[in-house]
C-alpha cells in the first residue's frame, strides 16, 4: 500500500503518448515511447511505491529472484519471530534524560509510552537481519547469499514502483503533461540538428514549457497533514517547540 497518500490519482504509462499528440502532435510508436518515457520518469524522481513482501527458503544456488517491480529494499531478515508479542516501552528522542538537556522534537504523549508489540506483522522485520547481495539489472534483480544460508527460510520486505496493467509505472497527471513535454522537446531538438528552420523558431519555447512541465511533476499533487507536520516540524526552531502537540494544519 502506498504511505500517507490522500488519494489514488493515477494514470496509466501510456497516456503521455496520447498528450505527446494531441498537445503537440507528436506521433511515437508505442515502444520508441515506453523507452524514451521511462528516461523522463526517472528523471522526474517522483516515483509512486507501496510497501510489499516476499517470503521464500533459500536454495541451493543462493539467489532469491525479486520481483520486476522492486526499487528498495527495506531489509532483509529470516522468517522467524523472536518474540510473542507483549509489550515494550517507547522512548521517544525528545525524553529529558538530563536536567540540564533537551532534546527536541514534536511530540511527547506519554500514554503511548508503552506500546503493545504484535506477534507478526508484514511490514516489520520480526527476524534475524541477515547479509545479502543485491545483483542484476533493472526489471531482473536477485539477492545472492552466500552457502551458510541454504535452506534458511526469509522475509524480504521492499519497495516496489506501483505498475499498470502492464507492468509499466503509473503516472499522475502531472507527470505524463512532463513526459509528453519533455518528448516533444527532444523532438523539436532533434530536428534542430537536421536543420530544419521551423524547429529552430520552436525550440525556446519548446526548452521553457518542457522545463516549466518538469519542475511541476516534482511537486507532490497534494501534501498531507502528516506530510506538513513534518514540514512544519523542520521550520519551526527548538525553542518553539511543544510537548503533547502535532502540528496540525487545519484547525
Amino acid at each position: 500500500m502506498a504511505q500517507e497518500e490522500t488519494a489514488s490519482p493515477f494514470y496509466d504509462f501510456m497516456y503521455g503518448r496520447y498528450l505527446l499528440k494531441d498537445y503537440y502532435d507528436v506521433d511515437l510508436q508505442p515502444d520508441d515511447y515506453v523507452e524514451r518515457a521511462f528516461n523522463v520518469f526517472r528523471a522526474i524522481g517522483n516515483i509512486a511505491t507501496g510497501i510489499h513482501h516476499i517470503k521464500v527458503t533459500i536454495d541451493q544456488s543462493g539467489r532469491v529472484a525479486l520481483p520486476c517491480n522492486m526499487e528498495f529494499i527495506e531489509s532483509v531478515s529470516t522468517n522467524r519471530n523472536n518474540y510473542e508479542g507483549g509489550e515494550f516501552t517507547l522512548l521517544y528522542s525528545d525524553m529529558n534524560l538530563s536536567p540540564n538537556g533537551y532534546l527536541a522534537d514534536i511530540v511527547l504523549d506519554q500514554s503511548r509510552n508503552r506500546v503493545s508489540l504484535p506477534a507478526a506483522s508484514k511490514l516489520h522485520p520480526v527476524g534475524s537481519f541477515i547479509q545479502y547481495e543485491l545483483k542484476g539489472t533493472v526489471g531482473c534483480k536477485y539477492l545472492q547469499f552466500t552457502s551458510e544460508y541454504i535452506g534458511t527460510s526469509i522475509v524480504c520486505i521492499y519497495r516496489g514502483v506501483m505498475v499498470d496493467a502492464d507492468n509499466n509505472p503509473l503516472l499522475f497527471r502531472k507527470e505524463a503533461e512532463a513526459i509528453a513535454a519533455q518528448l516533444a522537446f527532444i523532438d523539436v531538438r532533434k530536428r534542430c540538428f537536421m536543420k530544419d528552420p521551423t524547429a529552430m523558431a520552436m525550440l525556446q519555447y519548446a526548452q521553457a514549457e518542457a522545463n516549466q512541465k518538469m519542475a511541476a511533476a516534482k511537486i507532490p499533487e497534494y501534501v498531507t497533514q502528516n506530510q506538513w507536520n513534518r514540514v512544519f516540524s523542520a521550520l519551526t526552531t527548538h525553542n518553539r517547540k511543544t510537548f503533547y502537540n502535532s502540528y496540525k494544519s487545519i484547525q
